[in-house]
């Protein structure tokens, strides 16, 4: 009867959603294969792939209580986020440590979109109210994209950008625990905050380091190379002290330095 029925739904859930993972996983790498895309392109689509199924499914979740419809929104919001993704490489080519920066503002401000959620919901929070850490995801890498742009960020300072909002937001959790609320607001907002505020310290001093070398071609860019070498005083002194000037020959000294540059 009716439980058969709902069984067997079921287990077609599953099974598509089993088979539509695997399928999706061979098209990608059977995509990533036969494309050169930048890392930067590949780290958009793997960003897209994950935020814009969420988008979906919460906006689903606002409107309906149906499960194939979490399901159908979840593969709308798969196939929109690779379209979106795509999109976005071709308005800007970013780099792969300008992405992980956009996912670090990602995380912060979904994380405050939680925050807020359950600060202002009574009682269990209902599933609709998924729509405010979907909005904080969605703004936090719509503002991480232009605020990244042309920052030429390598995967290592993407990542400095991480360790700086994480320090930050450990230290303003510490100033929300001393002021003893009752409240939870300041226990995500001031994390935020000084996370927040770490962040942008970060990635506008990468910005003005990275810029530093702008001006100069790409080609020539790390091409002068200068290297310093004390130990040459000691080695010198000991060659001097056993030069014989009488047989007219003077031994090769050390140099003290040694520079180059490519063209």
């Amino acid at each position: 009867g009716e439980n058969a029925w709902n069984d067997a739904n079921y287990k077609i859930t599953v099974a598509g959603g089993a088979l539509t993972s695997i399928g999706g996983g061979i098209l990608a790498k059977y995509l990533a294969s036969n494309n050169d895309w930048s890392d930067g392109r590949v780290g958009l689509y793997q960003h897209y792939g994950w935020i814009m199924p969420f988008t979906g499914i919460s906006l689903a979740a606002a409107f309906s209580d149906e499960p194939r419809v979490y399901g159908a929104a979840a593969l709308l919001g798969g196939a929109a986020g690779y379209f979106i993704g795509g999109k976005v490489s071709d308005w800007n080519d970013f780099t792969r440590g300008e992405v992980r920066a956009t996912q670090v503002l990602t995380t912060m401000t979904g994380g405050l979109g939680y925050g807020i959620m359950i600060d202002n919901v009574v009682g269990e929070p209902e599933r609709s109210s998924l729509i405010i850490p979907a909005t904080g995801l969605l703004a936090g890498t719509v503002i991480g994209h232009f605020w990244t742009r042309n920052a030429n960020l390598t995967p290592q300072q993407g990542n400095l950008t991480a360790y700086a909002a994480a320090g930050g937001a450990v230290i303003g959790l510490g100033i929300a625990l001393i002021t003893e609320s009752e409240k939870v607001t300041p226990y995500y907002l001031i994390p935020f905050a000084t996370g927040l505020g770490a962040y942008a310290f970060t990635l506008e001093k990468l910005r003005r380091s990275n810029g530093n070398t702008a001006y100069m071609p790409v080609k020539k860019r790390n091409n002068f190379q200068f290297a310093l070498m004390p130990q040459s005083l000691f080695i010198n002194n000991k060659i001097g002290a056993k030069i014989d000037y009488t047989k007219g020959r003077i031994p090769t000294m050390q140099p003290l330095f040694a520079a180059s540059l490519r063209f």
